[in-house]
């Protein structure tokens, strides 16, 4: 039960900061998500651009609450009339534009023609960015971790995927009870009381998924860069987040 009103109670914060940010996102013309380089997000991108400016702005934010809606994190959304008839008009254009008919659709899934790196090689990308970050990495085999401990005791998890195709990213949030060692791994693994689901900059902006595919040694760099911004961000975020969240 305490761990469920936690949850509750961080994803009611997290909810309106994303909406916020989504709607920061969209009336400054998008400048994220256009270097996201990611499919599915360009694809929202071309069908928004359809739209005028201000409407834009309307339907990204009706998205993003829409999501949080359909993953069940909250129950209590509940969209105007006006966000319901945008979103309508939304996927009907969308219908109209599907993103199989890209190139890249036909490069990353059809033809599976996308560049390949050695995990190394990914590794150290990942490392030059979110060191800085986040700190000392925790290496394994096909992942880079990260643990990130907050004033108050909350514990932020961060957990790269390496693959020889792709990257992958996301947080998890959970409070370490007192007489917990911090700076113990095992302990902050097994006594953490995680209330979170996995976070990630796709998921906070109401996008499914979240894996970077390359076409070339660029992409990766950039896929790297993005992960290290949308950390960053996060993480200026988060003591708004937790704050004053405890156990009773």
């Amino acid at each position: 039960m305490e761990k469920e009103r936690l949850k509750q109670e961080f994803y009611a914060r997290l909810y309106q900061w994303s909406v916020k940010d989504a709607e920061r996102e969209a009336s400054n013309h998008f400048p994220f998500l256009k270097i996201m380089n990611d499919l599915s997000v360009n694809h929202t991108l071309e069908v928004l651009s359809l739209f005028p400016e201000n409407i834009q702005v309307k339907i990204f934010v009706a998205l993003t609450k829409n999501s949080y809606k359909l993953s069940g994190e909250l129950s209590d959304i509940d969209l105007t009339l006006e966000e319901k008839f945008l979103l309508y008009r939304f996927h009907q254009k969308k219908r109209m534009f599907p993103h199989y008919k890209s190139k890249l659709h036909e490069v990353f899934y059809i033809n599976k023609n996308f560049l390949r790196l050695s995990v190394k090689k990914l590794r150290e990308m990942v490392i030059t960015e979110l060191n800085p970050i986040l700190g000392k990495a925790e290496q394994e085999k096909n992942h880079i971790c990260y643990r990130t401990i907050t004033e108050n005791r909350f514990a932020m998890s961060t957990l790269v995927s390496l693959d020889s195709a792709g990257l992958s990213y996301s947080h998890m949030l959970g409070l370490l009870p007192d007489g917990v060692n911090l700076l113990t791994k095992e302990d902050f693994y097994k006594k953490r009381i995680v209330f979170s689901n996995p976070i990630s900059v796709h998921r906070w902006l109401g996008f499914k998924g979240g894996a970077w595919f390359f076409l070339e040694e660029a992409d990766a760099a950039l896929a790297a860069k993005v992960i290290g911004l949308a950390c960053s961000h996060f993480l200026n975020a988060l003591p708004n987040l937790v704050n004053d969240l405890k156990v009773v």
